[in-house]
């Protein structure tokens, strides 16, 4: 399924703010070669040529007329990885906006590994290099010597000649750098927070006598729900969603309405009495800032500002991540794109739903008549 929206719209974190695009069974894009990346580019293309003489809005009572200049392309990590070709954690270069980000080698000159918290260390991908690689891809004639490039290019020749990235046509409409993570799966659905949030309850039973119960106690005791609840605490509470050497088994909504209760219970409960583990509170702190940024930017109008502090934090974050977690980096790393692709990628989207793509119609111009 396929949704858009707006960017200028002020509520772009609403589902309603989505508009359903264009829908087609999984089954029937699996049938056709390529049909991932070449089902995207057909619709865009129809999208262009129906909208490239503007359509109408009624905004305030006043009829609108708006054209489309640029779409950005919203999606998680499997769905770009789907729409472009791209290889993923499965190549030596993972990340399709960056250049010179490795998996799992760090001595190579002029490249950097995903782990890597400088930013602008990691070098910017561009289209005119992708379409090198296309064309260095197509001059091996061996399947076994064009699957090695692959490998180690991160791409993957045919889904990358039917993607959006090669098309003439659309690669000024939708270039690369709108391509664009979906921050809720990076950080609460099987993501980063689930993933710490085990990681510290692993900590919490090998230092301290607290368990789950002690944890669930403490919520129903000391906290009530500001409005009608729709988290149910005895549930959510439970040795099934929290168990020993494994990630916080809850969904998206669950993991977010944790994190800042467990941070509450590490200052008021644990640190007091269990001073060992103020390194694992700190950090968890420090994601839970994280996250209150990328939740706050959705609402706010300064997404410039939003997107520095955001890239601040997550270096802070993971470097305390680093520094008590270190056997554990690699669990971390999985979770989410290289840190110059996620700091890149500020999202709006709502956070209920994981949909497979989104597409965010951005620099909408819009063309009011002149009243007489």
């Amino acid at each position: 399924m396929t949704y858009g929206a707006i960017a200028q719209m002020p509520v772009l974190w609403a589902d309603d703010a989505w508009m359903t695009l264009a829908v087609i069974r999984t089954r029937e894009m699996q049938s056709i070669a390529n049909g991932y990346p070449q089902s995207l580019v057909h619709y865009l293309r129809w999208l262009r040529q129906e909208t490239q003489h503007g359509f109408t809005l009624v905004l305030n009572d006043e009829p609108t007329l708006c054209t489309i200049a640029k779409v950005s392309l919203v999606a998680d990590a499997d769905g770009l990885r789907l729409l472009t070709g791209c290889k993923g954690s499965s190549a030596l270069k993972p990340c399709f906006l960056c250049q010179n980000v490795l998996n799992g080698h760090d001595k190579v000159q002029n490249h950097v590994h995903i782990s890597c918290c400088d930013v602008h260390a990691c070098h910017l991908q561009t289209q005119d290099n992708l379409i090198q690689i296309q064309r260095h891809l197509e001059t091996l004639l061996s399947r076994k010597e064009r699957e090695e490039a692959e490998k180690l290019l991160g791409w993957h020749l045919h889904a990358l000649s039917a993607s959006i990235l090669v098309q003439e046509d659309l690669r000024n409409w939708i270039p690369l750098s709108s391509l664009r993570y979906d921050p809720m799966h990076c950080f609460l659905a099987n993501g980063i927070v689930p993933q710490e949030l085990g990681l510290w309850y692993n900590a919490l039973l090998d230092k301290t006598s607290c368990d789950i119960d002690t944890v669930r106690r403490y919520v129903l005791q000391c906290w009530t729900a500001s409005k009608e609840p729709t988290l149910d605490i005895n549930k959510i509470f439970t040795q099934k969603r929290w168990q020993k050497e494994r990630d916080f088994r809850g969904d998206a909504s669950e993991a977010l309405s944790v994190l800042p209760l467990m941070v509450a219970f590490s200052c008021e409960v644990i640190l007091p009495d269990f001073p060992a583990m103020l390194p694992h509170c700190e950090c968890l702190t420090a994601l839970l800032a994280l996250i209150c940024c990328w939740t706050d930017a959705k609402r706010s109008g300064n997404l410039q500002v939003k997107s520095i502090e955001m890239i601040r934090l997550q270096k802070v974050h993971l470097d305390k991540f680093v520094l008590f977690f270190q056997s554990c980096v690699g669990q971390l790393l999985s979770a989410m794109p290289c840190r110059h692709g996620l700091a890149k990628t500020l999202m709006l989207q709502p956070l209920s739903n994981a949909r497979v793509s989104r597409l965010l119609v951005v620099n909408t111009r819009f063309f009011r008549p002149n009243k007489q």
